[in-house]
This record gives C-alpha cells, sequence and structure tokens, in this order.
C-alpha cells in the first residue's frame, strides 16, 4: 500500500481514524451495530478497499439483506472479489476443528491479495 492510500481520511461512528485504524466495538443489538458499521464499509467500498466479513452462519442472510438495503451491490462486490463473505466454519473450523494458526491467517490471507487482484487503488 502507498503512501498516500495509508493515509486517507477513513470515518467510523462518526470521528475520523487515525494512523493506527484497529477498532474493536461492543453492540447492544444488532441493529445498533449496523447502524455503526454499514456506513464504514460502504466507505470502504466505494474507496475499492476488500471487505472480509466472517459471520455467523445463521444470520448470513441476514447480513447480506443488510448491506443490500444499505445500497451495497453484494452479487457484484462478492464477484469481484472484493467482499469475502465466510461463515464461521468456513474461516475457523475447516477440517472439523479449531486452529489457531490458521485462523490468525485466514484474514491476511484473505485481504492482503485484494490490490494485486485489481480491487483497490
Amino acid at each position: 500500500m502507498s503512501t498516500g492510500e495509508s493515509e486517507r481520511p477513513i470515518t467510523f461512528a462518526g470521528a475520523r481514524l487515525g494512523r493506527y485504524r484497529h477498532v474493536c466495538a461492543f453492540f447492544n443489538t444488532r441493529d445498533e451495530e449496523y447502524r455503526v458499521f454499514l456506513p464504514f464499509i460502504k466507505e470502504g467500498l466505494s474507496h475499492g478497499e476488500k471487505a472480509f466479513h466472517i459471520v455467523d452462519p445463521k444470520l448470513r442472510r441476514d447480513h447480506v439483506e443488510r448491506l443490500a438495503a444499505a445500497g451495497v451491490d453484494v452479487a457484484v462486490v462478492e464477484k469481484s472479489g472484493q467482499l469475502e463473505l465466510r461463515t464461521w466454519q468456513e474461516a475457523y473450523l475447516r477440517g472439523g476443528g479449531t486452529h489457531r494458526r490458521q485462523a490468525a491467517r485466514v484474514s491476511p490471507d484473505s485481504i492482503g491479495g485484494a490490490h494485486g487482484m485489481g480491487v483497490g487503488g
């Protein structure tokens, strides 16, 4: 990532994030969660960033519906590779068990290739 890309302002929950962009958030309801996260997700997608979401398999459909209701063309961004949705089992439980090394590796492996595949800046 070039310096210009890493310096691009990013907004989360109404505040501009600084240089270090790790975010941890706790929510009381799913509606509250999406009220905070949807603008962040949409902003990233509009800037060509890759979105990698690990979701509860029971809530995958709801997640997709909420993204679509917010104006995200889920089919298009999934097909292009800009959005990758995985259930817990797909991300963490391959082969029937939890493997810490594999779980720690899953996000960087998926996100790291975004620019190389033509997604983003």
